[in-house]
């Protein structure tokens, strides 16, 4: 399963509205919820590196490979490899996937909606 087709369709018609007024896609209703959706994403499963860059990580590919192209993020999707403790205390690799998000979309993200998670916001200079 990759990205909701509604994350999809909602971010599709906040460009389409961008395009047909003079205003751009994220300070429409639509590009803000599909912003925040992403927001939430990161919320959850995303880390903040060295105080101001955002990642997101899954071990769904698809996914990630989606974000990557409706948010048209420049960044590649990379591929790591989890230890993880089984309940015999056997170790097996868990293949994982993260996507950088550029600074823009993450700013964008963080403008959409301001009640996300303060630790995972960037440092104030």
């Amino acid at each position: 399963i990759g990205l909701p087709q509604l994350v999809i369709r909602t971010l599709i018609k906040a460009k389409k509205l961008a395009l047909k007024s003079s205003i751009k896609y994220h300070q429409t209703i639509e590009g803000k919820c599909a912003l925040s959706f992403l927001l939430g994403f990161y919320d959850g499963d995303g880390t903040l590196l060295k105080g101001k860059h955002a990642r997101i990580s899954n071990s769904n590919k698809i996914f990630l490979d989606e974000v990557k192209i409706v948010f048209r993020l420049h960044n590649r999707v990379r591929v790591t490899l989890n230890p993880e403790k089984s309940l015999v205390t056997e170790i097996f690799y868990m293949t994982h996937y993260s996507l950088n998000i550029d600074i823009e979309t993450f700013r964008l993200m963080l403008d959409a909606f301001k009640g996300s998670m303060e630790r995972k916001r960037p440092m104030k200079s």
